[in-house]
């Protein structure tokens, strides 16, 4: 998988809204290089006035195929009277479409808890998944020893979180954050630009920006693409 993404930041009446920026792509190397866009959600920080602060995802994301399949999905959160937490609805449709209200599947339901699946057509909704049910992927990630590791930079700031010391937390996240400025700061001096190690960026990412085309071309002005560029992966 290759990406990237970015946040904005607004107050939209009592809650905090960030809107995530970019797409990634994901590639099935075992089907033909069959290839997925997707974009992501906003996040709403809410309860914030009144001590008790939660997030929920809202608005829209989607996911173009280079199959000739998209999806659309609408994100919801808990109205004052009604509506349930965490709920998403999400249509299935060919780019070929004539209408936008004719779907092959619609995904309903809680992104945190159970969704059921109905086709086109019908009234009768089936199981689609359970995520309360689902067992975590272990994460079996490859430890080159490199000092920038995410895990090794960042390992006494999570232990520190899931034993509960936020005071820890706090104090090792500002150290990390005071030797990184310190670190952009002398290469600014030096006038030398920092790259990564196993990221290359590409202004113009051909299969991102031919599903961006394809995207545009069904959604129009619904959808509007940052840029068709995209950090890809190599190996160091």
């Amino acid at each position: 998988m290759n990406g990237h993404t970015g946040q904005k930041t607004r107050f939209s009446g009592t809650s905090l809204i960030c809107d995530q920026v970019g797409q990634s792509l994901i590639t099935l190397k075992n089907r033909n290089n069959e290839s997925y866009m997707f974009t992501s959600p906003s996040l709403t920080v809410n309860g914030i006035w009144y001590a008790a602060p939660y997030i929920e995802l809202t608005g829209n994301s989607y996911i173009q195929s280079t199959t000739g399949y998209y999806a659309t999905i609408e994100y919801s959160s808990r109205g004052w009277i009604s509506g349930e937490k965490n709920h998403f609805k999400c249509y299935i449709r060919r780019n070929a479409s004539s209408s936008s209200k004719e779907y092959l599947y619609k995904i309903e339901g809680q992104w945190s808890a159970k969704s059921t699946i109905t086709s086109y057509g019908s009234k009768q909704a089936s199981p689609f998944l359970d995520v309360t049910e689902c067992t975590p992927a272990p994460l079996e990630v490859e430890d080159r020893g490199a000092e920038m590791e995410t895990r090794r930079i960042w390992q006494k700031v999570s232990e520190a979180i899931r034993a509960g010391d936020t005071t820890t937390a706090g104090a090792e996240k500002s150290k990390i954050e005071n030797k990184q400025r310190a670190e952009r700061k002398e290469r600014d001096e030096q006038g030398s630009d920092w790259t990564p190690q196993y990221f290359n960026w590409k202004d113009n990412e051909p299969t991102i920006f031919s599903l961006q085309r394809m995207l545009v071309a069904t959604l129009k002005n619904k959808y509007d693409p940052p840029n068709a560029g995209n950090w890809v992966y190599h190996e160091a």
